[in-house]
């Protein structure tokens, strides 16, 4: 099996998250360009993989938004979250464009 194709778990932190959105906004979806310039340690597979979960996911915000015609109460709302956990939650939902 050869493993210069294979993905492997990349944990993010929220500076990294921040490089992939600029990238997005700086480069559009020229993986590569943002892979060289801002994520170089990181397989472009790995980057394309992680916007595109994010905005499947900001996706699936909006649409149970729609039907229910109310946000989904937020992750923060839930008891024994850390302050690094609700930090998080926070800068995703920016990352995702929503009000948390």
């Amino acid at each position: 099996m050869d493993n210069a194709n294979q993905i492997t778990y990349h944990k993010w932190t929220d500076e990294q998250l921040a490089k992939v959105q600029r990238g997005i906004t700086e480069y559009g979806h020229r993986w590569r360009l943002i892979q060289q310039n801002l994520l170089p340690h990181l397989p472009i597979q790995t980057i394309k993989n992680k916007f595109y979960s994010i905005e499947y996911k900001r996706d699936q915000g909006k649409e149970a938004q729609r039907k229910t015609g109310k946000m989904t109460p937020p992750l923060s709302a839930q008891e024994n979250l850390s302050s690094d956990q609700e930090q998080i939650i926070k800068k995703l939902g920016e990352l995702l464009g929503l009000q948390i």
